[in-house]
């Protein structure tokens, strides 16, 4: 204990006062005996608050988190927070382009435009450096979740007047094609549109915002298509035994080394076909997507199955309609 007796001997007294003026400040207790009292108690904790971007060598990190928010709830969202939204905007927001993502955290680069040259500071220069950097193109969404996050005080502070998203541009009523932007100015907090050309020039008094990675929420899980069988009525030569139970009929097909001959199917089956589509849901990717499946039809008279596969989602049983 003795090591802690004397803590405050090389601390200044004018940074003392400020610090019991602070927790006075912050509990609202006018007594700095007893503001001081309540700490040692353990009625105040102190904790210590997480910043919410970190900077290194010019490029801001931070991380947002989709919540499948449209464009056209983006607006009144935004609004109702204090920050305006262009006309601009408001039209890439309403396009159908604009599309949303839900439980997507996204880590996010932001390429401050110091770190560039005044020649360097083209769309398609940048767009180079942060494809050096393994950085990818952003979702539109990630604009507004920028926007959402940041205060004029916080670009302020990060040394930004705006902040340009990196999406995919989107074109606006008139044809142009354009990039969703979070911007501070006299007029307040914005979130306003810049105009997308690979030779566009930029200045150095805003940034650029990449994604370093994305990650879903959601656990992993397999996309199966249900098998399709009709029992045989009478046991195919070469083959092992059929069982009349159903998970065992399964068994049977999936080990068997000929799965469907020409003759078994014309002495044995009425209908011979094992329709298959698999698919594994990938955790990482940024939109909630199936792929149309191909039939996979193995029948013996060499035709496309008419049955349509059907998606089915193994999700500790749960089951995708």
């Amino acid at each position: 204990m003795e090591k802690y007796l004397f803590t405050i001997q090389n601390v200044e007294t004018g940074k003392l006062n400020a610090l019991v003026n602070n927790i006075m400040k912050q509990t609202g207790i006018d007594d700095p005996n007893e503001a001081i009292r309540m700490v040692n108690a353990g009625e105040v904790q102190i904790s210590i608050i997480k910043p919410k971007w970190t900077e290194k060598d010019g490029v801001i990190r931070f991380s947002v988190i989709s919540d499948g928010t449209t464009g056209e709830q983006w607006i009144p969202r935004l609004e109702g927070k204090g920050f305006r939204v262009g006309d601009y905007a408001k039209s890439i927001l309403r396009s159908r382009s604009f599309k949303p993502t839900s439980n997507i955290t996204y880590e996010i680069a932001v390429l401050k435009g110091e770190i560039f040259s005044d020649n360097e500071l083209i769309t398609k220069n940048i767009r180079k450096d942060a494809k050096n950097r393994q950085f990818t193109t952003p979702n539109a969404e990630v604009a507004c979740l920028i926007r959402e996050k940041f205060s004029y005080k916080e670009l302020e502070a990060m040394g930004l007047y705006w902040i340009a998203t990196m999406h995919e541009p989107i074109k606006d009523s008139g044809g142009d094609p354009l990039l969703l932007s979070a911007y501070r100015n006299g007029d307040g907090s914005w979130l306003n549109t810049n105009y997308d050309n690979p030779d566009n020039k930029w200045n150095r008094s805003g940034g650029f915002a990449f994604v370093v990675s994305q990650v879903s929420k959601k656990l992993p899980y397999l996309l199966i298509e249900e098998f399709c069988f009709i029992i045989c009525p009478s046991q195919p030569p070469s083959m092992r035994p059929i069982s009349s139970i159903f998970s065992d009929i399964i068994k049977y097909f999936l080990l068997s080394s000929d799965f469907i001959s020409q003759s078994i199917r014309n002495s044995n089956f009425k209908v011979s076909v094992f329709l298959m589509a698999v698919f594994i849901y990938n955790a990482f990717s940024s939109l909630f997507t199936y792929k149309a499946p191909e039939t996979i039809s193995i029948i013996s008279i060499k035709i496309l199955s008419i049955l349509i596969p059907r998606l089915k989602r193994c999700s500790f049983g749960s089951d995708l309609k």
